[in-house]
């Protein structure tokens, strides 16, 4: 917003009605110029409007806003710009209808793996027979998609249940923190996933060497790289004007978008190394062939959505035809919505075996303790009852 006020030279909180004019703002989108009351102006639309498709180019398609008489300005009129992407799917359901479809997926993702995540590392936290170096790895991966799952939730609240909707949009100039903070959970998921792998690499190849890792050699590189590059992003951020959310394209991606590539290749040669050490013990068991396959199969299972070898597959989005493209899209949506939280918390909690040991043994020492007290309970009033049946024989 502050960009905002200085591109127009705005300096004065009256000065726009000294010249019988609406004030420059922007609205999450654009940034709108002082016009006069009652009068409206288009600007061309905005080019990241709608992420899903942005390789469409909108040709002369405006969006436009209307100056009031009492110097506010109405809700900006984006309908001509979201009409161009309606035309590109033949299912019959308008794009804007996709796209709420798709932002309501991504409300009960993550609010479910929210949930799940907490749960999971509050597990993780009381039973301190889990407390070694894999499971502590696995904990700080749980927390930093608790994280982003509770980042999102909180910022798609503010932003598009409460700004947008009431037309708050002074209110957007801080959005940028949530932008940010987004940002840096997304990359350092990715960095404790080649954590992951590291750790799984040194045991199955080096498995002596084991011992030679402590946590913070694995907090510096999920935890501090990742901070290293937000602080980098924010300088460069900073220096680019009218972009209050920092959410708009820029160099400035590549800083994150950089090394979460390398992760994902370097994540694959991992699962590849592990693969054919899997397949080598394998050869030298008596199991069928067919077992042999399902439990290398078991392992893919288990190891992609650890290491985020399922990523790649949305790097490489298809263009045509409308209808790939289209299930390509909500296939995206509900993988990366889920995968930060519930496929992890379920394959690496609540199905893990160690953990499920520790919930029984916790549970049947509950009962133990439990059932006496239960047990004299009936006693006593078993007893009363006989008493009174004694006495009204007698």
């Amino acid at each position: 917003m502050d960009d905002c006020l200085l591109r127009w030279n705005y300096t004065g909180i009256k000065s726009h009605i000294r010249d019988d004019k609406c004030p420059p703002n922007f609205d999450g989108f654009k940034c709108w110029p002082p016009i006069l009351i009652n009068t409206s102006v288009s600007l061309p639309c905005p080019p990241d409007l709608l992420i899903i498709e942005n390789d469409v180019t909108f040709n002369d398609s405006v969006a436009t806003r209307y100056c009031n008489t009492n110097f506010t300005w109405d809700a900006a009129q984006y309908a001509e710009c979201l009409s161009n992407f309606a035309e590109l799917y033949s299912s019959g359901m308008p794009i804007l209808n996709h796209l709420k479809a798709m932002y309501y997926i991504y409300w009960i993702g993550y609010t479910v793996s929210l949930v799940v995540l907490l749960t999971s590392l509050a597990i993780f936290i009381k039973f301190r027979s889990l407390w070694c170096l894999r499971n502590i790895i696995h904990c700080n991966l749980i927390l930093c998609f608790a994280c982003h799952s509770a980042t999102w939730i909180a910022y798609s609240t503010i932003v598009y249940e409460i700004i947008m909707k009431h037309f708050l949009y002074e209110s957007v100039k801080y959005c940028f923190i949530a932008t940010i903070l987004l940002k840096y959970f997304v990359t350092a998921g990715f960095f404790w996933m080649f954590v992951e792998g590291l750790y799984l690499l040194v045991s199955v190849r080096f498995s002596f060497q084991t011992h030679n890792i402590n946590y913070s050699m694995c907090a510096s590189i999920g935890w501090g790289i990742p901070m290293l590059l937000m602080i980098i992003s924010c300088f460069i951020r900073k220096k680019i004007p009218h972009d209050s959310c920092w959410n708009e394209p820029s160099k400035a991606d590549y800083i994150f978008l950089g090394p979460i590539v390398f992760i994902l290749i370097g994540n694959l040669f991992i699962l590849l190394v592990v693969l054919k050490v899997l397949i080598k013990q394998l050869k030298m068991t008596v199991f069928e062939e067919g077992q042999k396959m399902k439990k290398i199969a078991k392992g893919l299972f288990l190891l992609c959505p650890l290491l985020g070898t399922t990523y790649i597959f949305t790097l490489f989005p298809p263009q045509h035809p409308p209808w790939l493209k289209l299930t390509f899209s909500y296939s995206t949506t509900i993988l990366t919505s889920t995968q930060v939280g519930i496929v992890i918390a379920v394959l690496f909690c609540f199905s893990h075996g160690e953990v499920l040991f520790c919930i029984k043994k916790s549970y049947s020492q509950f009962m133990e303790k439990w059932r006496p007290h239960q047990y004299n309970c009936y006693i006593e009033l078993f007893d009363s009852l006989s008493e009174g049946i004694k006495e009204s024989t007698c």
